[in-house]
């Protein structure tokens, strides 16, 4: 999989970034990048759910991985999932922050 970056700036959800299923080594890399003035809360999340079956994201089950960061981070997932998200849920000044996920494998 090829890199992925978002970028948010408001209190949202961002969109689902799938994920494969069949990629080997699973290993799933992650970094959210703050920036800006101001202060900025958020969690990144995962789902089990196929986000890409016809399901609105109020029908999504999702899951902190982080919670309430208010820094730059980065992590890892070592398991499957079919997609992450980037959850902020508080935005002042002009923070903003980036998300990048980077999946390992074929």
């Amino acid at each position: 999989m090829r890199l992925s970056t978002l970028s948010l700036a408001e209190v949202t959800a961002s969109r689902p970034i799938p994920l494969s299923r069949t990629a080997k080594p699973i290993e799933t890399s992650y970094a959210v990048i703050k920036a800006g003035g101001g202060d900025l809360t958020y969690s990144v999340q995962y789902t089990v759910r196929d986000v890409l079956n016809a399901y609105s994201s109020a029908n999504v089950d999702w899951f902190d991985l982080t919670s309430g960061r208010t820094i730059s981070f980065s992590g890892s997932m070592a398991f499957p999932a079919n997609a992450v998200r980037l959850l902020v849920t508080a935005v002042s000044g002009s923070a903003t922050a980036e998300f990048m996920v980077l999946q390992g494998g074929d």
